[in-house]
């Protein structure tokens, strides 16, 4: 009986780790790589004592700020965060959600663009965020920064493929 019961105790116990395994993904190197910070002009990313919304910020990041990302990891709800180069920050470690970096350099733009796609179009709260809203075929947005395949719109982010430059728009 005493075998069995260390039996399942044994089994429990790698359960246990393998589940915190899931929760806890082991961190990503991503060393000496540069990324630039994506939010709307005007706001802020904030820069996090830990991987997680809930710690303490030390910090912040504006549009366009480059940093020196160190390593990736996952917070138990699934999402992505970039440690980087602390040394212009209060704190031991720099933390930031990875949907605000890019390794695209932020191009500033400030225009009125106009959605291509022939379907709504996701106005996102981040890159890969949230849904805030539809765009309709034709609707006007107006367009603040570039960063790769991101658009910075008045009210969120756009997927670049779905929104045409006045030159092209005009045509």
């Amino acid at each position: 009986m005493k075998k069995l019961i260390w039996i399942a105790a044994v089994i429990g116990a790698a359960v246990l780790m393998a589940m915190a395994g899931v929760m806890f993904a082991e961190a990503e190197e991503t060393r000496g790589v540069v990324m630039y910070a994506v939010c709307n002009p005007g706001s802020t990313v904030n820069v996090r004592e830990r991987a997680s919304s809930r710690a303490a910020a030390t910090g912040y990041l504006e549009l366009g700020d480059e940093v020196e990302a160190l390593e990736e990891k996952k917070d138990n709800r699934g999402r992505t965060w970039t440690r980087i180069d602390s040394g212009q920050f209060e704190a031991e470690e720099a933390w930031v959600l990875s949907a605000y970096l890019t390794a695209d350099k932020v191009e500033e733009i400030m225009d009125e663009w106009e959605v291509c796609a022939k379907g709504r179009v996701a106005l996102r709260s981040a890159p890969d965020g949230k849904r805030i809203k539809w765009l309709k075929p034709g609707e006007k947005v107006w367009v603040f920064a570039r960063a790769g395949e991101w658009i910075i719109v008045k009210g969120g982010y756009v997927k670049a493929e779905y929104l045409k430059e006045p030159e092209e728009a005009e045509e």
